[in-house]
This record gives C-alpha cells, structure tokens and sequence, in this order.
C-alpha cells in the first residue's frame, strides 16, 4: 500500500550532510597516523586464577561470524551460549579483567576483541556479585586503532514506518590503554491508522508509530596508572517522540490531539580497580541525570477550547560503590571464596505538572539508599584435593544483603543454594532466595500524565474503546516481597560441541509492583476507583498508576541445547571452513496465577485471565510453550543469521459472570533473517583496496510478515485485535553498510 499519508520524506538523508559532518569530526579526534584499522595478535599479560578457569573460549574467527556492530550486539547474539543455568541474570561483563561499563559495551566494536573466555559462577565473587551468574572476561587485541561508520535504511514493507539511523566511532587501544568515542543518530517517521486501513473515524489523525528523533553522544577512557586500572565513561542520550491522539470536538471545530514527549539522560562514571593480595577490589562513583518532558492537548476545557498538559520531572542520581571479592579461607576441599560490596546512593526527584484551567502541582523527593551485600561460596566435596572424591564436587554459598531506604527502613534479603558437579560434563544446582524491595522514585512519583484516544479492548463489554488513560505515580506504594527457587541442570560439551541447558523457577512475589492487568470483571472489581464509565457502561477512563498485586506465582522450565562449531582448521594455509551455530530453547510455562487483592478470586493467565501476549502489545493470554531458535552460518566472509519464535495458541474469557465469552488467539509464529557480506573476504572482492574493512547487510524482521489471529465465536475479528493494532510494521527490511576504516 503506498503511504499517502507520509509527512515528511527523508530517505536520501544519510547521503545528505548530517552524517559527513558528523564523520569529520570523530575523524579529527582520531591520532595523528590513524588512516586504517590496526590490529596485532593479543599478548595476554598476567596469570589466570587458578581456582577459576574458563569453561569456553570464543575465538575471533567465531566472533566474526555474528556480524555484530558493538560488543553489546555480540553478546546479545551469543546470549543462549553464555547464560547461566543458575539463574536468568545476565552475565557479568569484564573487559580484560575489569568490570566494564554499559556506555563501553556499547562503544567497543567487536574487531577490537581477541577472545572472549566464560568464566563459572564462582568468577563473579571476586568482583563483589553472587555467583549466580556466568562471568564474560572480553579480552581486547594488545593494539588497535579504527575509524568505523555505519549507515542504515528500513522500511515497513506495508509502507511507512521509514527509520533511518547513522553512527561513527573512534577506538584507539594500546595494551590497557583504552579510548573510544561514538556517536549515533536515529529518526523514524510516523505511522498512521490510516496506513493500516483502521476504520475508525479519525484514523487519519492517530498514530500507531509516533515520530522519533534520537541522538546521542558517548566516551570512555581507560588506563593503567601505578598499577591500578581507572576507567572513566560519559554520555548524553536525547530522544524525542510526536504522536497524534484523534480529533477533539471543540467550539472551533474539530482540532488534532498531539502529544510530544522529550527525554534527556546524561551519564558520567568513574571506576578504578585493582589487586591486593588475592583480592579484587573496585571502587566507582556515578552520576545521571534524566529530564522528561510531556506536552500535548488532553481533550476539552469547560470554555469548548483545547485542554493542554505541561509536565516534567527531573531525576538526579549519585552512587558511590566499592568491592572486594576473593579468596579468604582454607578448606580441606579447597579455598573458600567470599565478596563485599557497599553502596550508597542518593536520589533527588522533581516534578512539575500544569493543565489548563488547573492550578500547576509540584512534587519533590529525596531519598538515600545504603546497601551493604555479602556473598560466599564454600567447597565441600573435591575430586582434585581427594576429599570425598566419589561425590565430585560439591559447593554451598550463602548471601546476604540489608539495605537501608529512606522512608522505607530496612529491607533485607538472604539466599542459599548448592551447586554439585559429579563429573566434568554435569552440573546441578539449586538456590533459593528471599528478597524485599522498595517502589523506585519513578513508581512513587512520575508526573501523572493525561493520555486522550488511547486504543484498547474491553473484556467486560467484548468491545474495543478509545479511552483517556493516567499514567504517572503512586505515592502509596509498599514494598515488595519475592521468593524464588531455582534448580538447573548443565550438561556438556559432549564431543567439544553440544550443551545442554534446563533451568526450573518458581517464584513467588506478594505486593509485587506493577501495572493493572488489562480490564475484566474481576480487576475492575479490585480496583472500582481506576475504572469511569459513562452511562451506557462503555468505558472512558484508566487509571494505570502502578499498584501493589496482592500475589503473583509463576513457575516455568527453560530448557534447550546449543550447537557449538568445530574448531577451526589447524593450518594457517588450509581453506577456511564453514561455521555453524545453532541454539533451541523451550520455555514452558507451568503456571501463571494472580491474585490482585485478596477476597476475590484469583486470576489464572494460563487458563483464560487476560495478560500481555509474549512477545506482542495486546491484551490475552499467556502462552504455554514458546520456542526459540536461532542459527548462525557463515563461509568466505558471508553470513546468514535466522532466528524464529513460536508461541502456542491461547483462549482468553471476556464478559461478564452473567454473559461470558470467548476470544480465540492463534498460534504465532516469526521469523527474522539478516545477510551480511564482509567484502574484503569475499571472494569476488577480496582483492579491491575499497572492500577493505567493509561490510553490508540486509535484514528482514517478521520475514513473512506474520500477525496473530484473533477470533470471537462467530468467527469475526475485533477491532483492538486488528493486524495493524496487534503488529503495526509487521515486516520489516533494513539495508546497512559498516566501513572500518
């Protein structure tokens, strides 16, 4: 379908002058002699720890073969290979030994990486965390130094939903000296109900995409000095964002609801590290800054004129952290591991909201927060140190934390668990956890913002609505109290390539903090004061502040294998070979339950309770099984990564205890593909001086433009359920072009 409605057509600007200037600025930060990326074989200095030795190492022939742009997007892509069966965390990420920043995995490109070992669980006491976790140590190349742009195009293929993104960087590493500087720009166009082919009466006046403008601005710096290891990292993150809302009758006709968003963060963090003894210690200071903005008509004032809404907030953020982790006692089966970590934090929240003919309210908070968290790890049983050696390995940990909250007092939380390794491809383990937390500032405080011509289906009337909703925060917030228990399984490599993951958790959260579930009979009844209808019972107004669930459940098995490749060929001189990934996953939901107060019946999301579809923006069920699979191959510098998810179809029961009913969602299915091509490996180009470094793509996200299915029981869809509601850009391609220079 052409887009007829397209307000503003910027295909060609990433040819235009924005990203040249941009590039000559980052190139004038580039040292003298720096014309092309430079790159050596890697000198890793130091010893390993002879109690921790990695269980894999990715080579960078296997690295490449992700295609990825930043560190970030590479392990991101090597996500199922380096989770922990332990927990659903993320892994630690350290950067030849240190703990590293979000603003550097987001910087460093992956040519800069040399290896990347996975640590066990037990890594992540020296660094002051539980281990819980898979620890990643990114070793870096011992020099380099690059130049990288990249430029990328997408498109709906349904039209609209153009979004045009550019970005270049710097990176300069000598040893452990390290500096990088990057900049990014994105801006997507608006998509309209009308594109959709939505038959509501202003379709042409509401968005279902706003417009989006992005940019930001990053560094980082990183030295040895006196044998200590300080890193510093800075950014700036602006985004603002257009939406319409539909038409308002005013006095003066009908006139445009619009609503503008902006938001400012700014990042600053400074850390430094170090040994003493066998002890790893860090010490970090941070400070952010987030500005928000929100304007926009709201609907119509008493006079028959627009309504309009003026808010903001301001969040300042200071921490000051500080760790030590290591060995620090002696055991027949070896040496018991303990880490500390200390952190004081302060958090200062301003709010400001005005609306016509209504006085301006402010707010403001202050709170600190002390968190002290102590975390061990003793070995019982030991085959190397000949102590019970029939039962192989055999570890128990035990953690603690308290935490002191302004206004809230102390929260505390405590863990044990058992990790037992019979043999060298086996690992099972167990953990249980308690943990109390405080609603965030956010929760407590964000500006209540009025929302007019929000889409959404009703599951009391079986109707789809255009609602007014509040958003913003609850004052009266409780803290919230959660118990989970894990049980994993990890077997592998069996013959250097295949792994075998299965994680078990139950959780358990009362007063858990959240958003209302989607309307039915049985919220509505919990929270009467949320919901406005108007005389003919349709509804007209949400309240969706968050609030505190009386009871949540949920118990699921995450269980799948990976398909690790074949080493490489051993002669430098052989031609390369193919490399091959694969990663299969289940997830199987075995029960979803919620009770939103107590008195009233509890809410099954397994069995007919409306909840958030995974993996989509609508109102429905939770599915029982979803797939994940995921393959990586690639040969002479080309690559292909596929990926596709499939969730099992669900019921959701709508109306009310008088007149129930029946909504039918179907299976879904998606796929996504992306193509890359590294040109100075390819064999048609390899031998050109211009394919030096370059790299293309061409992807496809929701390949075969794939939208659930939702049925009543006559058969017919409704409205809120329509393709251009559930999946507004459904397939979408996108063309990019990387140059390392």
């Amino acid at each position: 379908m052409q887009n007829k409605n397209r307000h503003k057509d910027y295909s060609g600007w990433v040819g235009g002058a924005l990203l040249p200037l941009l590039l000559l600025f980052l190139q004038a930060l580039v040292p003298p002699g720096v014309a092309s990326a430079q790159t050596s074989e890697v000198t890793v200095t130091g010893s390993r720890d002879v109690d921790i030795q990695p269980i894999m190492e990715i080579g960078p022939d296997d690295l490449k073969s992700y295609g990825t742009s930043s560190l970030q997007e590479l392990l991101d892509a090597l996500g199922p290979r380096i989770q922990s069966s332990m927990s659903n965390a993320p892994p630690l990420i350290l950067i030849n030994g240190r703990l590293a920043g979000p603003t550097e995995l987001q910087n460093l490109p992956p040519e800069a990486i040399a290896r990347v070992d996975v640590l066990p669980e037990k890594a992540a006491l020296r660094h002051g965390f539980p281990d819980d976790r898979r620890v990643i140590n990114v070793v870096l190349r011992e020099h380099f130094r690059a130049f990288i742009a990249e430029a990328s195009d997408s498109q709906s293929t349904e039209g609209g939903g153009q979004t045009g993104s550019g970005d270049a960087s710097v990176t300069h590493i000598e040893h452990d000296n390290q500096t990088t500087v990057r900049a990014d720009y994105k801006e997507s166009e608006r998509l309209l109900e009308s594109q959709r082919d939505i038959s509501s009466a202003d379709s042409g006046a509401r968005t279902l995409e706003p417009t989006l403008h992005e940019t930001k601005l990053a560094t980082t710096l990183a030295r040895e000095l006196f044998g200590l290891r300080p890193t510093f990292e800075a950014s700036v993150d602006a985004k603002a964002t257009d939406s319409l809302q539909g038409l308002a009758p005013t006095d003066s006709g009908e006139e445009q609801l619009r609503q503008r968003t902006s938001t400012t963060t700014a990042h600053v963090a400074g850390r430094v590290s170090g040994m003493a003894g066998d002890f790893n210690w860090t010490a970090a200071t941070t400070y952010d800054r987030t500005t928000a903005s929100t304007q926009g008509a709201t609907g119509v004032d008493a006079e028959g004129g627009l309504s309009f809404l003026d808010a903001h907030s301001t969040l300042d953020n200071v921490a000051v952290e500080s760790s030590v982790g290591g060995p620090f006692l002696q055991l027949p089966a070896g040496r018991a591991f303990m880490s500390a970590n200390l952190n004081a934090r302060l958090q200062d929240f301003d709010t400001e909201t005005e609306v016509t003919d209504t006085s301006a309210a402010s707010a403001h908070l202050s709170r600190t927060t002390t968190r002290l968290r102590l975390n061990t790890n003793f070995p019982l049983t030991s085959r190397s140190e000949q102590v019970l050696p029939a039962l192989g390995d055999l570890a128990a940990r035990l953690n603690f934390t308290v935490e002191d909250v302004s206004n809230f007092g102390s929260l505390t939380s405590s863990g044990f668990g058992m990790t037992w390794r019979p043999n060298k491809l086996v690992i099972f383990n167990a953990d249980y956890s308690n943990r109390r937390t405080a609603p965030t500032v956010q929760n407590l405080l964000d500006p209540e913002v009025v929302t007019p011509g929000v889409q959404m289906f009703d599951f009391v009337t079986d109707e789809t609505a255009y609602v007014t909703t509040i958003t913003g925060g609850n004052p009266d917030l409780r803290n919230a109290d959660t118990q989970g228990t894990t049980a994993g399984l990890y077997i592998g490599p069996f013959k250097d390539r295949y792994t075998f993951i299965a994680t078990y958790q139950r959780q358990r959260t009362l007063d858990g903090i959240g958003a209302l579930p989607p309307t039915s009979e049985a919220v509505e009844l919990a929270f009467p004061d949320r919901f406005i209808r108007n005389s003919g019972g349709n509804l007209v107004e949400i309240d969706t502040r968050p609030v505190n669930l009386a009871l949540a459940e949920k118990d699921s098995l995450h269980w799948g294998f990976n398909l690790i490749p074949l080493p490489g060929p051993p002669s430098p001189k052989a031609p390369p070979a193919p490399r091959l990934v694969i990663s299969l996953f289940d997830t199987w939901y075995l029960r979803d339950t919620l009770l939103v107060r107590q008195g009233l019946p509890e809410l099954d999301l397994l069995n007919g309770a409306p909840t958030s579809v995974t993996g989509t923006s609508v109102a429905g069920t939770q599915s029982r099984h979803a797939l994940d699979l995921r393959a990586v191959y690639t040969y002479h510098g080309m690559g292909a990564i596929f990926s596709t998810a499939w969730y099992s179809p669900t019921e959701v029961q709508g109306g009310s205890t008088a007149t129930s009913s029946t909504l039918y969602f179907s299976a879904l299915s998606t796929m996504d593909l992306r193509l890359f091509a590294n040109l100075e490996e390819a064999p048609l180009t390899m031998q050109h001086s211009w394919a030096k470094g370059l790299r293309v793509y061409l992807g496809a996200t929701n390949l075969l433009n794939e939208h659930q299915k939702v049925r009543d029981a006559t058969g017919a869809t409704p409205v809120g359920f329509e393709p251009g509601y559930i999946d507004p850009l459904g397939c979408v391609v996108t063309v990019s072009v990387r140059k390392v220079f």
